[in-house]
């Protein structure tokens, strides 16, 4: 996975893209640093449910070859990793000692969560898609789909989660 520095403006957020190559766009963000597993880790929190996952379940799945312990060893230095690769006060995850969760923030965008947020409001009423305003806001989302999600990454759930976005973005394709 690639990482592209930005260099517009200092209080800009962090934005992340899963789908196509992953993609970091922060100023201060140091890519070299960031660890291999960045990508598919913000990708399994980012499209589990609520954007939350546990700990057990997100180590079982980086590091399947591992007993628990030791994957979990291995997630809690991946997150230290992260956290020193990222600017000052930059936060992607909030934690426990159960689960990770993206961060709530304005600070914080990862495509993969616009696109799964407004896809939900689009599916949760259907019949507002008469409306030329959200069958626009429908659109805007599909757009975001660029590509599939997380191409490089070759862990099984990565899989899945490629073939079911994928089916749903052929499902919901808009006609004119």
């Amino acid at each position: 996975m690639k990482c592209e520095i930005s260099q517009n403006t200092l209080r800009q957020p962090i934005r992340i893209q899963l789908f196509g190559k992953g993609w970091l766009n922060h100023q201060e963000a140091s890519c070299a640093a960031l660890p291999n597993v960045f990508w598919p880790l913000v990708g399994l929190v980012a499209t589990a449910a609520d954007q939350r996952i546990s700990r057990t379940r997100l180590a079982g799945e980086l590091w399947p070859d591992h007993d628990e312990l030791s994957a979990r060893h291995c997630l809690a230095s991946a997150l230290w990793r992260i956290r020193g690769a990222l600017p000052d006060g930059a936060v992607l995850f909030t934690a426990s000692n159960d689960w990770i969760a993206l961060a709530r923030s304005n600070r914080l965008w990862v495509d993969a969560v616009a696109f799964d947020v407004r896809l939900k409001r689009a599916l949760a009423a259907p019949e507002r898609l008469a409306l030329p305003a959200e069958r626009q806001r429908l659109a805007q989302a599909l757009g975001l789909y660029r590509s599939a999600f997380l191409r490089e990454c070759d862990h099984p759930w990565a899989g899945l989660q490629r073939e079911r976005l994928r089916t749903l973005v052929g499902n919901l394709r808009l006609d004119s």
